[in-house]
């Protein structure tokens, strides 16, 4: 709408509708009834309604729409001795008319008014990034080559028959390379690439999405071959519902029809290829999904470790660092499970602003593991102390699950122990290795349990007392044995059978035996956990004090301390 002389007609006009449809409306019986008393001045509009000022206020806030012609309602006014009868005005509101008769048939013409009202579509004539640029996504680079061999070699398609794909839809978690991967298409193939988000194309009036996504598609034409990629298309493509009478669902369904139709555009779109990004693939409307339309449709999921190796190298390159590049990158792959791409960028990035805040010309290790930690868990709270009862508490607390962590063979070993406060709420954390293989075994699961039972039975062992630091293991714990019963089938009395907790179709009996395997499973780790921190007293012991101490163990230290 920038430098659209009709924009500022539109704008003034909303404004006065605005403020006409937020007065009150009131019937003439409930004005003299009510409000005659402390009204102090009337503007009676066109003959047909009466503008009502309260206590010399400036504005209007309620309005009567006067069923009788204007001069009754004065002669009204005075029977009832209006005190200031010589506050009523009459106002002729031919011109505002007028502009409301010009405001709509504007609308009407969202051709040309609508039109200019383009969304700003982000184009790029010349991309840098090429699919070698792009470090992990194997698998997705290895679905878009197709895309990229076409536009580079199109002739051999065609002789064999082949179409060029309309597009592909890209879905998964957030800051796992879906804009990266499409900019990449474009470099590699050396064409345009037009990029757009989808709550753009989201308007209240009628007619603006539609006009907006004729836009897109008239300069993508223009500049073809290109790729356009829609970011968050789930605001421009959610489904449609069959209760759709609202104005900005009408206008919802509208947008989109128009993007189907566009999608469709045979020979007119031959040499426009089409990329969209969503977090939230279920929430597309069905008819966006048929072939034709999105013919891929891949899914980016967060790296695994061989991945983050990979990705942590390709930012490790742009830095200085005090150690060999692939054995920091092996390091931290192991401690960044669960991270996107974004993610590790990130955590480059804070490693930096730490080396520089510390004053060192390279990034340390010990300063990249203190980046995955304030990204993991927060900051440390360096202004934040616990009492000297609490942090020894928590020294044990953390002690617990760390060697349970350590001497149980079925998860994996410690990599990291603290007692320093960090984030919200964390007193202190005990990090393992995670485990990416894709099937967990009973024994991983009820050794889960135990690792998460540590904390508070170590607790009770040493400091002969339990306290609320556990709530949040328990809380997960509970989770892992209901999984274990109800959705794995491992217990022996449900054996391979899948209980929806959600649903309400199942027998008061049923939920009560469940419950009580739960209880069992819980009671049994528990009893497995106190018989091995007691066997091991020295053990946790000796990690408290040294946690005391240091308030910080790596890796390297905790085996040094296990096998001293």
């Amino acid at each position: 709408m920038k430098n659209n002389p009709y924009s500022i007609v539109l704008f003034l006009l909303g404004l006065y509708i605005y403020g006409f449809m937020s007065m009150n409306q009131i019937s003439e019986k409930q004005f003299f009834n009510e409000y005659l008393g402390n009204t102090t001045q009337i503007d009676i509009y066109n003959h047909q309604n009466a503008h009502l000022f309260f206590n010399n206020e400036t504005k209007a806030t309620h309005f009567v729409r006067l069923s009788n012609n204007n001069t009754q309602f004065v002669d009204q006014l005075g029977e009832y001795d209006f005190p200031v009868l010589h506050k009523v005005s009459y106002v002729n509101k031919i011109v505002e008319t007028v502009l409301m008769m010009l405001f709509f048939a504007l609308l009407i013409n969202s051709r040309g008014l609508l039109s200019g009202m383009s969304t700003s579509i982000f184009s790029e004539d010349k991309i840098s990034t090429c699919l070698k640029d792009v470090a992990g996504l194997e698998h997705q680079k290895q679905e878009v080559f197709e895309f990229v061999d076409f536009l580079k070699n199109r002739e051999k398609y065609i002789e064999a028959g082949a179409r060029m794909p309309r597009g592909a839809l890209f879905h998964g978690p957030p800051g796992t390379g879906k804009t990266l991967l499409a900019r990449a298409v474009a470099g590699e193939c050396n064409i345009s690439f037009l990029s757009v988000a989808g709550p753009d194309f989201s308007e209240m009036y009628v007619g603006v999405g539609a006009a907006r996504v004729r836009d897109l598609f008239v300069k993508a034409r223009k500049k073809a071959p290109c790729i356009i990629f829609i970011d968050e298309i789930d605001a421009l493509a959610r489904a449609r519902t069959n209760h759709s009478s609202r104005g900005g669902s009408r206008e919802r369904e509208s947008t989109l029809n128009r993007f189907l139709i566009e999608l469709d555009g045979f020979e007119e779109n031959d040499k426009v290829l089409i990329f969209g990004a969503t977090n939230r693939i279920d929430m597309l409307d069905k008819a966006l999904l048929r072939p034709g339309r999105f013919d891929r449709k891949i899914q980016f999921e967060l790296p695994e470790r061989g991945e983050r190796e990979k990705i942590f190298k390709h930012y490790f390159k742009k830095m200085e660092l005090s150690e060999n590049i692939e054995k920091m990158a092996n390091h931290l792959s192991k401690q960044s499970f669960g991270l996107s791409c974004a993610d590790i960028a990130n955590i480059c990035n804070e490693a930096s602003i730490l080396s520089v805040r510390q004053n060192k010309d390279k990034v340390t290790q010990k300063i990249l593991e203190t980046a995955v930690d304030n990204i993991l868990l927060g900051h440390e709270k360096k202004t934040f102390r616990l009492s000297d009862k609490e942090r020894n508490i928590v020294a044990y607390h953390e002690s617990g699950h760390t060697v349970m962590s350590y001497l149980l063979t079925h998860v994996k070993p410690p990599i990291k122990v603290s007692i320093m406060p960090r984030g919200k709420s964390a007193l202190g954390f005990s990090q393992t290795e995670v485990s990416e293989t894709k099937l967990k075994s009973k024994q991983e699961l009820l050794e889960r349990i135990c690792v998460l039972l540590g904390g508070r039975v170590a607790e009770k062992i040493f400091c002969k007392d339990i306290t609320t630091g556990a709530s949040d293991d328990i809380q997960k714990l509970t989770e892992v044995a209901y999984q274990y019963v109800s959705i794995f089938g491992m217990e022996d009395h449900f054996p391979a059978f899948h209980y929806d907790r959600s649903k309400d179709n199942y027998g008061d009996a049923l939920r009560n035996k469940i419950d009580k395997a739960v209880l069992n499973i819980i009671k049994t780790c528990y009893k497995r956990t106190e018989d091995t921190l007691t066997k091991h007293k020295s053990l946790i012991k000796k990690m408290a004090e040294e946690l005391l101490q240091k308030e910080t163990l790596n890796q390297e230290e905790i085996v040094a301390l296990f096998n001293s």
